[in-house]
């Protein structure tokens, strides 16, 4: 199955979202999905905390990026349904199938029509009641020096203009024990008359925060004790797992 994009859609005049019928065999199927999902898994998925979500509003799921992984955990953190913003990209073809069935936003990000459009496709699905799940980074963060990257205004915008609310999720890797940690934060809604670099801000402090706070509860090296190669190799295992 294709990657198509929301450009891709409007030039073959088809619709940017799904009608009801669609959105509804989605959730349908979207249990079956999950359990398909446990197959890419490969660490045991710990969840720190619930969600505390508003009733009658849609959800924004923002989510940190750092791995392939990120989507199948995720997915089965949240255990609701929701339309994944993704970058069009390289995919094995089973995962191809999967973003596709599951239901999804392709958006090339080097173009900037095809993202507004697909801004717009966000902005429709969730007036029509849909969750979405994204990945405000936009990329895997790999820096040893942000826990949490630069983010767009995109997801402030949609908010704004949907009145939906956002859901910070952290995902925390520990390779040593082969678990992942989800923690999720404060829910934020974003008022109209809101800064929006000053929302940004904040639900970037919230995310990193979670990060910092999972950090803190792993064990301490001093600076001598740390081992650069080993580290630089742990990246390339990060790498290695999907060359795609």
């Amino acid at each position: 199955m294709a990657q198509i994009t929301t450009l891709e859609k409007v030039q073959n005049n088809k619709k940017i979202s799904d009608g009801k019928i669609k959105i509804y065999l989605r959730k349908i199927i979207h249990p079956l999905l999950m359990m398909a999902a446990k197959s890419k898994v490969n660490f045991k998925v710990v969840k720190e905390n619930k969600y505390k979500e508003i009733k009658n509003k849609p959800i924004i799921f923002a989510i940190n990026h750092q791995c392939f992984q990120d989507t199948p955990i995720a997915c089965r953190a949240l255990k609701k349904h929701g339309y994944i913003l993704s970058g069009k990209q390289p995919f094995e073809k089973i995962d191809e199938l999967f973003f596709n069935l599951n239901g999804s936003i392709f958006v090339d990000r080097k173009d900037k029509k095809d993202m507004a459009l697909s801004k717009d496709a966000m902005v429709e699905y969730l007036k029509k009641g849909q969750n979405i799940i994204m990945f405000p980074e936009g990329t895997w963060n790999m820096t040893d020096q942000e826990l949490i990257l630069n983010m767009k205004w995109g997801i402030i915008e949609v908010a704004k203009e949907t009145n939906a609310q956002i859901i910070p999720v952290v995902l925390n890797y520990d390779r040593d024990n082969n678990n992942c940690r989800v923690t999720f934060g404060k829910t934020m809604v974003i008022e109209k008359d809101r800064d929006k670099k000053e929302a940004l801000e904040e639900l970037r402090d919230e995310m990193a925060t979670l990060r910092w706070n999972a950090i803190d509860q792993t064990k301490v090296y001093k600076r001598e004790e740390i081992n650069v190669e080993e580290l630089r190799k742990r990246k390339e295992v990060v790498f290695d797992e999907y060359p795609m």
